[in-house]
């Protein structure tokens, strides 16, 4: 019997060579466009955070604003949007990981509600325009 995430899974869509070849997107919009599969979606994530002493979600464009409004919400807690801007990165000389530290200077610890290989991704891209090698 397929579970509610099984059912989740099958709404999200491959596209090959977007936004460039060789890169595989996976569109969401399916799932955003079915309130049960959105509904599961926020179920799971808050069950899997409920209980760690987050302060915050910390919700990475566009995705995770997305996803990341309503689990704060589900959960109880506030929530620290961050834009990715590689131009505006390599202006200030500043990695995502840098940016996130400075956003959450106050101590709060955050809840990251991203995929972890985009987030190293989305790192990466940044330190890479930037002129730089990426954290480890």
């Amino acid at each position: 019997m397929a579970t509610a995430l099984d059912q989740v899974r099958a709404l999200i869509r491959d596209v090959p060579d977007f936004p460039q070849p060789g890169i595989l997107f996976k569109d969401l919009t399916p799932v955003l466009g079915d309130p049960a599969a959105f509904r599961a979606v926020i179920d799971e994530l808050s069950a899997r955070l409920r209980g760690k002493g987050f302060h915050r979600i910390v919700a990475i464009e566009s995705r995770g604003f997305l996803f990341g409004a309503p689990l704060a919400d589900r959960l109880g807690l506030g929530i620290a949007p961050i834009r990715v801007i590689a131009a505006a990165a390599s202006l200030w000389g500043r990695s995502l990981t840098e940016e996130r530290d400075a956003r959450l200077a106050d101590g709060a610890g955050p809840a990251a509600v991203v995929a972890r290989r985009l987030t190293a991704e989305l790192t990466a891209r940044l330190d890479d325009a930037a002129g730089r090698a990426a954290p480890g």
